[in-house]
Parts: structure tokens; C-alpha cells; sequence
């Protein structure tokens, strides 16, 4: 029985090189060896269940799509030398162990990681990554989560975090995502000196401490859809009057009682606009 195991995992490892050659895509010439290499891999919606080792053998591939599929372990893929963009949406991971690996992921710029069931944000090495997308997963812990130099873009809308005070040291972090949360409290996010976009859209904030989150470049903020039954409290947030743009929000009260406090009307506004982003950030 034992030979006849072996023998079926061989063949299993062959069909799935197969595979990936018949969906690679993209031929460049790879002047090194003189030779023709892919540079993406496109596997959507092919039901596949595990990342095989034979992965780490494309190492000239910059792009791959696992989206649609029912993996549960990424580790291998950290092997791939020149690996960029990374899509693995819609699977079934379940945390991002591989992604906290010192000798993993070296070159990956962007990873997207939405709609799996990841409950809680660990550390993240991986020391070129400028793009996280992890929306619709079910983090609600995020603990030892401990910041990234380089990430400009992350977005964890739809999950259930329930505070901000990890949320910090990622000082190049442009464009912050936390919509549909259980966020209480606008408190935290220390060390995002380069904050521009927060959308804190659908979540439990009904006011705001004295104490805010220092925000020297922020031009967006959303609170739409919170619990804020007061619009006097949005006076708290002068102290960003001096860059922002646009101010979203919803509350009970319809009439301001003093706006001198706040942005004009052209940048306070009831009402959604588009949200400005990077592509594929919902």
C-alpha cells in the first residue's frame, strides 16, 4: 500500500506542473539562460485545493491569480524568487503564518487576500509589500500586529475589529480601509504621518475624544453610518481643517448650530462620493 501512496503523489505533483504551464501566460525572453520564461500564472476557479512545490520551479513568474479556488496553505509561494502580485481571494486560508517568514515573499508588491476566513492580522514581513487587501475575512484580532515600513494601501473592511490601538507604525500608509467593523472609538493610529484617505464608514463611533489621531496630510475622512447623533461633534475634528478635503458623515441632527468650526460646505458633505484608491480596494 505504502508504494502505491508514493506513486499516486508523484503523479498528482506531475498533472499539477501541467497545469500551471498550460495557464501561464506572458513569454519573456530570459537573456541569463538564453531562454523563454513566463511571467504569469492565472488559475481562477480551477478548484485547487493546495499550492504544490513545483510552484518555487517558475522563477522568472511576477504575477499570480489563485483566486476562486479552495486553498488553505500559501507557504510554498513564498519560494518564488520574483513573485510581485499575488491574488488568492475567495479561498479558504485561514491565517497568514507564511506572510510573517523573514525569507519569504522578498519582492512581493502587492497581495490580495479578501473573502478567506483569517481571524486574526499578524506581523507581516514580506519588506516590499505596498498593497494589502484583506476585506471580508473574520480578523477581530489584531494584537501582535506590529506595522510595516513600506505598506501605502490596507484595507480590512468587512471584518471585526473592534479598536484602532494596533493599528500603527506604518509611516509611507496613504490610504487606510476599516468600513462595516465594530470600531468604538476614533483613538489610536499612531505613526501614520502620511495618511491621507480613512473610511470609517458603518461602525459603533458616536463621538470623539479630545485626544485624536495626529493626522498632518489627511484629506479624506468617511463616518458615514456611524452613531453619531450630534453634528456638534464633528467640531472636534478641526484640527485636520488645514488639509482635509472631504468630510462624510451621517447623524440624527440635521441643523449646524455653529459651522466656523468646521471644513465649508464644499468639503462637508451628507453624502457618499466615489472613494479614491488604488484599483482593486473596494
Amino acid at each position: 500500500m505504502a508504494p502505491k501512496k508514493k506513486d499516486s503523489q508523484e503523479k498528482s505533483k506531475v498533472n499539477f506542473d501541467e497545469v500551471i504551464q498550460r495557464s501561464s501566460r506572458n513569454m519573456k525572453m530570459n537573456q541569463s539562460r538564453g531562454g523563454i520564461s513566463y511571467t504569469e500564472i492565472h488559475m481562477k476557479s480551477m478548484r485547487v485545493d493546495q499550492v504544490a512545490p513545483c510552484f518555487a520551479n517558475y522563477q522568472f513568474v511576477t504575477s499570480v491569480d489563485l483566486s476562486s479556488n479552495l486553498i488553505t496553505d500559501f507557504t510554498n509561494l513564498g519560494l518564488m524568487q520574483s513573485l510581485l502580485h499575488l491574488n488568492l481571494e475567495n479561498n479558504s486560508i485561514k491565517d497568514m503564518k507564511p506572510l510573517s517568514n523573514e525569507e519569504a515573499f522578498l519582492k512581493l508588491q502587492t497581495l490580495n487576500m479578501s473573502k478567506n476566513k483569517i481571524t486574526e492580522l499578524l506581523p507581516i514581513k514580506c519588506p516590499k509589500l505596498t498593497l494589502l487587501n484583506l476585506n471580508s475575512n473574520a480578523i477581530d484580532k489584531i494584537e501582535t500586529f506590529d506595522g510595516h515600513p513600506r505598506l501605502k494601501v490596507l484595507s480590512l473592511r468587512a471584518n471585526k475589529i473592534n479598536a484602532l490601538t494596533q493599528l500603527t507604525a506604518m509611516p509611507a500608509l496613504k490610504e487606510l480601509y476599516l468600513s462595516e467593523n465594530k470600531i468604538r472609538q476614533f483613538t489610536g493610529l499612531e505613526g501614520l504621518g502620511s495618511l491621507i484617505t480613512l473610511n470609517l464608514r458603518k461602525n459603533f463611533i458616536d463621538i470623539f475624544e479630545e485626544s485624536l489621531p495626529a493626522f498632518d496630510n489627511i484629506q479624506y475622512l468617511n463616518f458615514r453610518e456611524n452613531k453619531i447623533e450630534k453634528q456638534e461633534e464633528l467640531y472636534k475634528l478641526n484640527q485636520y481643517s488645514s488639509s482635509l478635503k472631504t468630510l462624510i458623515f451621517s447623524c440624527k441632527s440635521p441643523v449646524l448650530t455653529n459651522s466656523q468650526h468646521l471644513p465649508d460646505q464644499e468639503r462637508c458633505r451628507q453624502q457618499d462620493l466615489p472613494l479614491p484608491g488604488a484599483a482593486g480596494i473596494p
